[in-house]
C-alpha cells in the first residue's frame, strides 16, 4: 500500500513490491497463485520476517465460492496455509479446490 493523494491505495502484483515499512524496514508484497496442495517453492531469497498476509489470501472452489486461506467447514473440507524460508505450504483436505492466490508480506536481510 502506498499513500496517493493523502489516501491509502493496496496495490498487489505477482512481482515484489513496497507496500510500506515494517520497524523501520521496507516491507515488499508478493502475490502467488497456487494450483495444488502441499509445498510450492516460492523463490525469494533474503527473507528476514515474512507471513501470510491472511486478510488478502484466499481459496477459490471449483464451485466458485471463495473460502479463507484457513478455514475449517468439515472433516472433509479444510485448509491451513503457512510460510517457511523456501515454500508455501497448503495442507488439508479441500473439496472442490479449484485454485488459492496467497499474499506474502516480508522484510529482507539486506535491506
Amino acid at each position: 500500500m502506498y499513500m496517493f493523494n493523502q489516501k491509502l491505495v493496496a496495490s498487489y502484483s505477482t512481482t515484489e513490491h513496497v507496500v510500506g515499512m515494517w520497524k523501520g524496514k521496507p516491507l515488499y508484497s508478493k502475490e502467488f497463485e497456487l494450483t495444488s496442495t502441499g509445498g510450492t517453492n516460492h523463490n525469494m531469497t533474503n527473507l528476514d520476517n515474512y507471513w501470510v498476509d491472511m486478510g488478502h489470501t484466499y481459496i477459490l472452489k471449483t464451485t466458485g465460492r471463495r473460502f479463507p486461506g484457513s478455514y475449517y467447514a468439515q472433516d472433509a473440507d479444510y485448509a491451513h496455509t503457512s510460510i517457511n524460508s523456501t515454500q508455501i505450504l497448503l495442507d488439508g483436505t479441500i473439496a472442490n479446490f479449484s485454485k488459492e492466490i496467497v499474499t506474502i508480506l516480508y522484510t529482507k536481510t539486506t535491506d
